[in-house]
């Protein structure tokens, strides 16, 4: 069984659906998430995004610790790629992946939401 292991997507819809379209090229059977799914980022997440965490209870509990994926919509680092891996439950074996997205993109739209937001204050 192959799992992807994502986190810290902070709401980054065009950095998760990169690494889910890459996912699905690896042939992954389950996405995990990992923690951190909402944010504030002004290009949020819709509802046509479905995680599902796969059979947790079914992972090998002796010797075994998920490893940190990295961030898939951090916009603080200065690779702009989304990170994550995957984990063969066979092998054992874990691999890094950095997927590229439109990161211009977010950074436009989270500085108009601040801009609105910023105007907003000052006319109330």
């Amino acid at each position: 069984m192959r799992l992807a292991l994502i986190a810290d997507i902070h709401a980054n819809a065009p950095a998760l659906g990169a690494v889910l379209a890459h996912a699905r090229r690896q042939r992954v059977d389950y996405v995990v998430g990992l923690g951190d799914i909402v944010g504030n980022s002004a290009l949020p997440l819709g509802s046509e995004v479905f995680l599902y965490p796969g059979p947790l209870a079914e992972l090998p509990a002796d010797g075994f610790h998920f490893v940190n994926p990295g961030s898939v919509g951090d916009l603080t680092t200065r690779d702009p790629r989304a990170i994550y891996a995957t984990l063969d439950l066979e092998t054992r074996r874990v691999r890094f992946f950095r997927v590229p997205y439109d990161r211009g993109a977010v950074l436009s739209a989270n500085t108009r939401q601040r801009t609105a937001a910023h105007l907003l204050e000052k006319t109330a």
